[in-house]
């Protein structure tokens, strides 16, 4: 199973692609391969956590409310179609000059280590990025003293 970003379905929604078991063959189905996923139409990463068993994505939340890349969420899964978003991380009330892009990031403990693009106020626009940053979210699995994401 491979997922991909979107163009035209709406800002959070991503597509499934089944991958043949010999990489030879794609297939999709339109009606159940749309998946609700915060940032869909935009560059995004998914890893998998054997401490929580569940999948982990840091993307763009772009819809509700409107949005283009000045809010950034962290995301989990437990099986790549239900997505529940965690954790807002980033936010701007500008998204004309203010965004958070291009994410990529590791699992290091129980952290998690990202670096991503910027855009802080003195960029032209929201896509085009003065600075390149590093962030650390410190124990990302807890939430108010909660573990998020297990398997309960």
């Amino acid at each position: 199973m491979d997922i991909l970003r979107t163009n035209g379905q709406g800002g959070d929604k991503a597509t499934i692609v089944h991958v043949s078991d010999d990489g030879k063959k794609l297939s999709h189905h339109s009606q159940r391969d749309i998946i609700d996923f915060p940032s869909g139409g935009a560059k995004f990463t998914i890893r998998y956590d054997r401490k929580t068993n569940r999948y982990w994505s840091i993307p763009n939340k772009e819809t509700t409310p409107q949005a283009y890349r000045n809010i950034l969420v962290l995301t989990s899964s437990p099986n790549l179609r239900e997505w529940k978003i965690e954790k807002t991380l980033l936010r701007h009330t500008d998204s004309k000059k203010h965004a958070w892009q291009y994410v990529d990031w590791l699992f290091e403990g129980d952290d998690i280590i990202a670096h991503l693009k910027n855009s802080l106020g003195g960029a032209y626009n929201a896509h085009d990025t003065n600075y390149l940053t590093f962030h650390r979210i410190g124990n990302f699995r807890k939430k108010n003293g909660e573990d998020l994401g297990t398997n309960k």
